[in-house]
């Protein structure tokens, strides 16, 4: 039984090495690009990890539907606060946050932002949950959340193309609308330093996101 810790050794390296470019914080002197694409929804951030548990960033989020505009300019930090890694398991949260400027509600105000994200995942089996939200000195600007979970159809190599099937549920709410919780079905795709997302919800709309780290 010497082959077990080996095996067990070398399929917890392979996890946390895929599971870091999926997340905000990466390791040590890389950069970050993270896009979040829809039809009511931009999110584009970069960042920059100075340890592997910090990087700060610069996010612009656009809220508003029929424009290319950025409604936030954000500049962010983003945190590791906690990681435990199980034999083949790996669970992480982190907090980011930070400030700038917003021009939703038409008109320009400083705005600060807080949020957190937490998963655990194995090699087969991936749950995670985001909120986040964004506030002026007198009231909340807008709030989202999402929860998803999701299974790998097949284990692949460290050098091929991960896939992950998963199910995601969402709500982004604004100061002025409501917006409804979407069901989204999404793929998800590794292949060394690019992860990339396509999916759709129930009602069309089609929701694309990448994470590249270089």
């Amino acid at each position: 039984m010497r082959f077990l810790p080996a095996i067990l050794g070398g399929g917890l390296c392979m996890l946390v090495s895929l599971s870091a470019r999926a997340h905000p914080v990466a390791f040590e002197g890389s950069t970050g690009l993270m896009g979040y694409h829809s039809s009511d929804m931009t999110d584009l951030e970069v960042n920059y990890s100075v340890r592997s548990w910090w990087a700060p960033s610069v996010q612009l989020l656009r809220y508003t539907r029929g424009t290319s505009r950025p409604d936030v300019v954000l500049g962010k930090v983003n945190f590791l606060a906690y990681r435990w890694n199980g034999p083949a398991t790996q669970a992480n949260i982190y907090l980011h946050g930070g400030g700038g400027v917003s021009r939703l509600n038409e008109e320009r105000r400083g705005v600060y932002h807080l949020g957190v994200t937490a998963d655990i995942e194995t090699r087969r089996l991936y749950f995670a949950a985001e909120a986040d939200t964004l506030r002026d000195r007198i009231s909340a600007q807008a709030s989202f959340w999402k929860v998803r979970g999701g299974f790998a159809p097949y284990l692949a190599d460290f050098s091929g193309l991960h896939t992950w099937v998963i199910l995601e549920a969402r709500q982004l709410d604004l100061a002025q609308e409501k917006r409804k919780v979407e069901i989204i079905p999404t793929l998800r795709f590794f292949y060394q330093n690019v992860l990339w997302e396509l999916g759709s919800s129930l009602g069309g709309d089609i929701y694309f996101n990448y994470i590249i780290h270089i």
